[in-house]
C-alpha cells in the first residue's frame, strides 16, 4: 500500500479543528470540544485548494510525515496491506516537551473518503482520530475534517489543551501549504 494516512493521522493527533467561518489560504480553525482532566477532544477543519485525490495521496503517504507536518520526526511503517498500516510515530509536540513515541492502527476508506487512527501501543493513553476529506468547489479543493479524542494518561495536563490546540493548527496548515503546493506542480508539469 504505498499511501497510508499516518502521517496525517499522527500529525494531526495533536492538531484540529476549524471553524467554517473564514475560508482563507493557509488558515486553520481549531475548536477544543471537551477538556476533561487528561481527555481531550478536538475538531479541525481546513480548506485545501487541492482536489481530494492530491490531498488523499499526501495524507496517506507516511514516510512524508516528518517533512511534510511539523513536531513529527518519525514515522515508520511497521505492517501494511490492503486498506490498513501500523505505524510507529515519534513527535516533539514543543521545545520544552518530551519527545512522545506511539504505534497506531490506521484504517482508510478510500470510497468515504476516511482515515481511521487507534493507538495501539506507546505513550498516552488512548488515541483515536479520523480525517474526513469532501470535495468542495466542483472539486476544486478539499474541506479537511479531523476529529481527535486523546487522554494522555500520565502525562503532565497542565496546558495540554491550548498546547494541543496550537499544535493542532500548525499541522493543519502546513497540510494545506504542502498539498497546494504538489497540485500546483502537478498542474505545472501537465502544461
Amino acid at each position: 500500500m504505498r499511501n497510508t494516512i499516518t502521517h496525517l493521522v499522527l500529525g494531526l493527533i495533536f492538531i484540529i479543528s476549524l471553524n467554517t467561518t473564514a475560508w482563507s489560504a493557509e488558515s486553520a480553525s481549531v475548536r477544543l470540544l471537551s477538556d476533561k482532566g487528561s481527555a481531550k477532544t478536538l475538531q479541525a477543519e481546513a480548506l485545501v485548494d487541492a482536489p481530494i485525490e492530491t490531498v488523499w495521496d499526501q495524507l496517506t503517504d507516511y514516510g512524508k510525515i516528518k517533512t511534510m507536518l511539523p513536531g513529527y520526526d518519525r514515522s515508520t511503517v511497521l505492517q501494511s496491506g490492503g486498506n490498513t498500516a501500523t505505524v510507529d510515530i515519534g513527535l516533539k509536540a514543543s521545545g520544552l516537551a518530551p519527545a512522545f513515541r506511539y504505534q497506531v492502527k490506521v484504517r482508510e476508506d478510500k470510497a468515504a473518503h476516511t482515515i481511521h487512527i487507534q493507538r495501539i501501543s506507546g505513550d498516552f493513553k488512548t488515541i483515536t482520530a479520523s480525517y474526513k476529506l469532501i470535495p468542495v468547489e466542483n472539486g476544486t479543493k478539499t474541506k479537511v475534517v479531523y476529529k481527535l479524542d486523546i487522554d494522555l494518561g500520565n502525562i503532565p495536563t497542565l496546558g495540554a489543551g491550548h498546547l494541543l490546540k496550537s499544535n493542532t493548527e500548525k499541522v493543519m496548515i502546513a497540510l494545506q501549504g504542502h498539498c497546494s503546493r504538489v497540485h500546483r506542480r502537478s498542474l505545472s508539469a501537465q502544461k
